[in-house]
């Protein structure tokens, strides 16, 4: 009798351990889509070339802000540790090849991507970016060269 009861606790901590694994895996990976916020009210996008903002040009273009939509929506991207993101972006942002896109609606910020002559794509949180814990980061597993093209970039 006893070892039945002792085992129900047991059973319970499992389920329990096993519910939390799971959450925090499938948190861990989405979708471009879900981190650009308020998309069918999207009114501008800057685009930036290289590290300074001196190369920026501003779209308004709502066939091509759709356009640019439909090519990164779908993107799988995979959450970054902290120091993930250190040691991504520590080489890779001062690249001069570098194209970063910022979504608006009414110069409200909605949406941050970085992309790279090579195809991959950083996307930010920008919901993230309300609280005082850090931004939270995003890389594609899988490299995306037709987005830096479409915005512009020569591919190398």
């Amino acid at each position: 009798m006893d070892r039945k009861w002792l085992l129900i606790p047991i059973l319970i901590i499992c389920i329990f351990m096993a519910g939390c694994n799971r959450f925090d895996t499938d948190s861990q990976t989405t979708t471009v889509e879900k981190l650009i916020l308020d998309q069918d009210r999207l009114t501008t996008i800057t685009v930036v070339r290289g590290s300074s903002e001196q190369n920026s040009i501003e779209i308004n273009d709502s066939d091509y802000i759709n356009q640019l939509l439909d090519e990164v929506r779908a993107i799988p991207v995979r959450r970054l540790s902290n120091d993930e993101d250190v040691n991504f972006m520590q080489v890779r942002i001062q690249e001069e090849a570098t194209i970063s896109i910022f979504f608006y609606e009414n110069y409200s910020l909605k949406g941050g991507l970085v992309i790279w002559p090579d195809g991959y794509v950083y996307a930010i949180d920008v919901e993230s970016m309300k609280g005082n814990q850090r931004t939270v980061s995003y890389l594609s597993e899988s490299k995306y060269p037709g987005v830096y093209e479409l915005v512009g970039g020569e591919e190398e």
